[in-house]
């Protein structure tokens, strides 16, 4: 059954409401929601599919969904899918900052899908100019970001624009943010501030008019502490923080991920067979260190040598083992009733956030599983 789910965050947290096409529901505020087949309409307000908007001092998104059974309802947003609470809530929070023009920081692992919340954001903007600062040497991050002008250094036989101003009135998409330089850093924020930048070699203002959002897989607190990140930048940019959990944190998200994939290496060369209990309960409990980047190179592995599909679990566990190319040995967790190991359980007593908890392990304020794993240092002991 085909809807949109309905979210709003509350007193309590993220409420969501499935609302299922061309039928009426209300909250338990008392907003009545009807839904059409493009979207709904909330208190008189329109919402169109993936959209947000503020009814009633609330900010409320329209996100398409589809019911799969009693207990599972599928939530799409661009090219973004999953069925878990922590999926909805991330896309709530980017269908509201497309409300907005402020800058946005994603977080997340490597493989979880920063780029997919930058294009996201970039489609209701007009247009994205994607720029991938862990692949400019470091010598060439000024000029990529701010352009320059002919004979502004050796080598620039003419004048170039740089991202910042081929970006336009669009989203610049800075990814792996951590990987630029400390002064480039600082001269972003500058621009960001003043709205206005220059070329190397230049003495003109050239306006800045792009929506910034940048990503990094780097954690904040680690970031700041290495160097590696800018504490102003990152309060600049942390207008909108957008979270992108990992895949072995949100395992409800894994069937209808395979579906995706499934159907899209699939193609038209034959009928793919639905995934078997076993092998989704197998998918389940593995690692996945590259989260949805691996369970896709996982499927399509699987469907280039299977002629059954996603139903043999030792050829899937073959297939995930064949993407091991670390020296460290992965995993598969024993089937449990509770989803949460040692370390996550200790992180969720102590009321710390995840970064917090870490940053804290590594400076000795709390044991690890051997011991600290260095001496806390004075500025630790203040913490």
């Amino acid at each position: 059954m085909r809807g949109f789910m309905v979210a709003w965050r509350g007193d309590s947290g993220i409420s969501r409401l499935f609302v299922p096409e061309h039928r009426a529901s209300r909250t338990d505020g008392g907003l009545d929601i009807r839904a059409g087949s493009q979207g709904v309409a909330v208190g008189g307000v329109e919402i169109p599919g993936g959209g947000a908007a503020r009814v009633e001092g609330l900010v409320m998104s329209c996100l398409n969904a589809a019911s799969v059974d009693r207990s599972v309802c599928e939530v799409s947003l661009g090219r973004m899918v999953g069925a878990s609470v922590s999926s909805i809530e991330t896309m709530h929070h980017i269908a509201s900052a497309c409300m907005t023009r402020a800058p946005v920081l994603i977080l997340g692992e490597s493989g979880t899908g920063k780029e997919l919340v930058a294009d996201i954001i970039g489609a209701g903007a007009g247009s994205v100019h994607a720029l991938n600062m862990g692949a400019v040497p470091v010598e060439l991050a000024e000029a990529e970001l701010f352009g320059f002008n002919r004979g502004a250094f050796t080598g620039a036989v003419e004048a170039r624009e740089g991202a910042l101003e081929a970006a336009k009135g669009g989203v610049l998409f800075l990814d792996e943010l951590a990987e630029s330089p400390g002064w480039v850093q600082a001269k972003l924020l500058r621009a960001i501030d003043s709205g206005c930048f220059r070329r190397l070699g230049s003495t003109r203002d050239i306006p800045f008019k792009a929506r910034v959002v940048a990503a990094t897989n780097v954690d904040p607190v680690d970031g700041v502490a290495d160097g590696r990140l800018r504490l102003d930048l990152l309060e600049r940019l942390g207008c909108h923080v957008i979270r992108l959990a990992p895949l072995r944190n949100r395992p409800a998200d894994i069937p209808c991920l395979v579906r995706l994939f499934a159907s899209r290496h699939g193609g038209d060369r034959f009928q793919v067979a639905p995934a078997s209990a076993d092998v989704i309960d197998l998918m389940r409990r593995w690692p996945w260190p590259g989260n949805v980047r691996e369970l896709g190179n996982v499927v399509a592995r699987v469907l280039l040598v299977s002629s059954s599909g996603l139903t043999d679990p030792a050829l899937v566990r073959e297939a995930m083992e064949a993407g091991r190319f670390l020296a460290a040995p992965y995993s598969v967790a024993p089937p449990q009733s509770s989803s949460y190991t040692t370390r996550q359980q200790e992180i969720c007593e102590s009321d710390l956030p995840r970064s917090t908890y870490y940053y804290r392990l590594k400076r000795g304020r709390i044991p690890s599983d051997t011991g600290p794993r260095r001496a806390p240092s004075s500025a630790a002991l203040k913490t």
